[in-house]
């Protein structure tokens, strides 16, 4: 980038501003407050539309003049082509901004202000250096850089293509954060597996506690004891059972034999009673059978006897002689018959007479009194002698029974001791837990040493783990084939820096593969230089990167914090740089006394001078 011209109107202290620049180093130079930095700023904003001093975009007015409605600058330049470009950027009073700017790349910033590079962090330098240097990384080579460092076995090489898998969207970066994070997983893992925190020498060396495995013989022979013993168990618990039906079938039985015998024993009560009860039914009878015969005779008064009286008549009208005892008609003939229900008559007449006695025949009265109470106790009578009869056949029934269940009884024999059978049992039960717990024992103890062989294998597995993904991870850190990609990408920069400090007298400044700015005479870190040795490094720095980007331009404010010596060295090394095709254009500003004389300055250097805001027009027009 050439640039060609300048033009500034109101922007903070460049009130009016016009060169035409027909040489690549330009000297801006005048008293202090002239409006030597607002020169800068302006170019700046009008190629990149950066706002200076860490404005805030809302803050954009504060660049334009006071009592100015417009600040304006463009900066005319030739990037190598033969048509001028113009760069421009406009800000109004309101803080409307307007700009163009010149999409140079990411190095663009880094040359408008040659101190940005020292301000950065390490991981911010190391990421531009490594773009500005062209440090790509192919895929495979960095596979195999990573495989020499964490060795080829089939883990390594499917953690490295893994590692590798996460750089491609993010860089070294993301390859070393996936490994970080896969460290932290096997070590959580190793934790897990042991209970204990992890640290690399005590992975290195962890054993689980010692367990002595037991022979299998011993547990096979184990096994077969607690198989003998459970049949044992079985056959006791089986023996147990038994006595116990034993036990409750005689207890059933004799409990039958109790009550049976004393139902038994009621059977002599039952046949006396219902000998006694018989002969009285006997007498009862008897006695109703009299009292019947003798209440026959007494007065019938009443329906029923009105109709027995009926029925007497009947039948003795019809007399002893068969066909007198009715008459019907058979044509014209009138004969006598057997009147039809005379045998129906007959019977009612004599159950009648059976109760009553004989029609017209006198009874007594008292035994007609007497007849109902007897009938009462005859009936009471009958009733007792079907309970008698009903003891007679219970106890007679209770007798058999009672001597099926002696017969039964007798039949059992001796009864088995519940006592001595749950004792068996118990000490069945006993054994059997005793040897279960023999046979746990040496299950347990051979599960705990197998698993603590386990244990040992997957703990070892975790830390190689461990240890494979750290060195990924060391691998793919900035101070690892990052550094060592860019320390090659880096020998063009400090080759650069060399020539240019040899050429210009100053001390040589290197950047190192740590990323850390140093004097490479005396090893001074950039933050213990002095202002001035700053300033150097700075500049020099900022030329490489003009050059190495392409951009090849350069602003460098504050000259004059050189001595008179420094200054002049400064001037022949940029006229130099322009001599060598390295540089296109350099902008240079610093506080002098009075503008140098044209014959005192290199070939490709030209000064304006700036007083009060302004360049001089005549002088713009050189």
């Amino acid at each position: 980038m050439k640039l060609t011209g300048i033009k500034i109107d109101n922007l903070r202290g460049a009130r009016s501003v016009a060169m035409t620049l027909t040489k690549p180093v330009t000297l801006v130079c005048g008293r202090n407050e002239a409006g030597k930095t607002s020169i800068a700023e302006a170019v700046v904003l009008a190629l990149s539309c950066a706002l200076p001093r860490s404005l805030l975009k809302k803050q954009a007015a504060e660049l334009v003049s006071t009592g100015a409605k417009l600040a304006s600058v463009s900066v005319a330049a030739n990037a190598g082509g033969t048509m001028e470009t113009e760069f421009s950027a406009t800000i109004r009073a309101s803080g409307a901004m307007k700009c163009d700017g010149w999409a140079a790349g990411p190095a663009l910033p880094y040359v408008l202000d040659a101190q940005r590079m020292a301000g950065l962090q390490v991981d911010e330098r190391r990421a531009f250096l490594f773009g500005l240097m062209g440090a790509p990384y192919n895929t495979e080579a960095v596979k195999a850089m990573i495989l020499r460092r964490a060795g080829s076995s089939p883990a390594a090489c499917a953690a490295v293509a893994a590692a590798v898998a996460a750089m491609k969207p993010g860089g070294f970066p993301a390859g070393e954060r996936a490994a970080v994070e896969k460290a932290a997983q096997y070590r959580a893992e190793w934790r897990a597996i042991t209970g204990e925190a992890y640290g690399a020498q005590k992975a290195e060396d962890w054993r689980p506690a010692h367990v002595d495995e037991p022979k299998e013989e011993h547990v096979d022979a184990a096994r077969r004891g607690l198989a003998t013993l459970v049949a044992a168990q079985e056959t006791e618990r089986e023996a147990l059972g038994q006595a116990r039906q034993v036990l409750q079938r005689v207890t059933t039985i004799r409990s039958d034999i109790e009550s049976l015998t004393v139902a038994s024993q009621r059977l002599s009560r039952a046949k006396t009673k219902l000998g006694a009860d018989t002969a009285s039914l006997a007498e009862w009878v008897e006695r109703v059978r009299d009292l019947e015969a003798r209440a026959g005779s007494a007065p019938k008064v009443g329906l029923v006897h009105d109709l027995a009286r009926a029925c007497a008549l009947l039948v003795g009208i019809a007399g002893d002689s068969a066909g007198v005892a009715g008459y019907h008609m058979n044509g014209s003939v009138a004969e006598w018959g057997e009147f039809a229900g005379m045998d129906e008559a007959r019977g009612a007449l004599a159950t009648y007479e059976q109760t009553h006695g004989k029609i017209g025949a006198a009874g007594d009265p008292v035994a007609l009194a007497a007849l109902p109470a007897a009938r009462s106790s005859l009936q009471m009578m009958q009733r007792s002698i079907e309970a008698s009869t009903r003891d007679h056949d219970g106890a007679v029934e209770a007798g058999r029974r009672l001597a099926h269940a002696e017969a039964e009884l007798a039949k059992v024999g001796e009864v088995p001791s519940i006592t001595a059978a749950s004792e068996r049992a118990a000490a069945a039960d006993r054994a059997v837990e005793a040897q279960r717990k023999t046979l746990d024992g040496l299950l347990s103890a051979q599960g705990a040493a197998r698993s603590a062989e386990a244990t040992e294998r997957k703990a070892r597995e975790a830390h190689g783990l461990v240890t494979l993904w750290v060195s990924i991870a060391e691998a793919l850190a900035p101070s690892g084939i990052p550094a060592e990609l860019l320390a090659s990408a880096l020998d063009p920069l400090n080759r650069a820096l060399a020539a240019g400090a040899e050429f210009a007298q100053w001390d040589r400044v290197e950047v190192l593969a740590d990323m850390t700015i140093r004097s490479a005479l005396m090893g001074t870190p950039y933050a213990l230089m002095s202002e001035s040795q700053q300033w150097r490094a700075d500049a020099m720095i900022a030329a490489c990167v003009a050059e190495l980007s392409g951009v090849k331009l350069l602003i460098l404010d504050r000259f004059d914090v050189l001595d008179v010596e420094s200054r002049g060295d400064c001037l022949y090394w940029l006229d130099e740089l322009v001599r060598a095709g390295r540089i296109d254009s350099v902008l240079l500003l610093g506080t002098l006394k009075a503008k140098p004389a044209a014959e005192a300055l290199p070939e490709n250097v030209e000064a304006f001078w700036i007083e009060g805001g302004v360049v001089a027009a005549q002088e713009a027009a050189r």
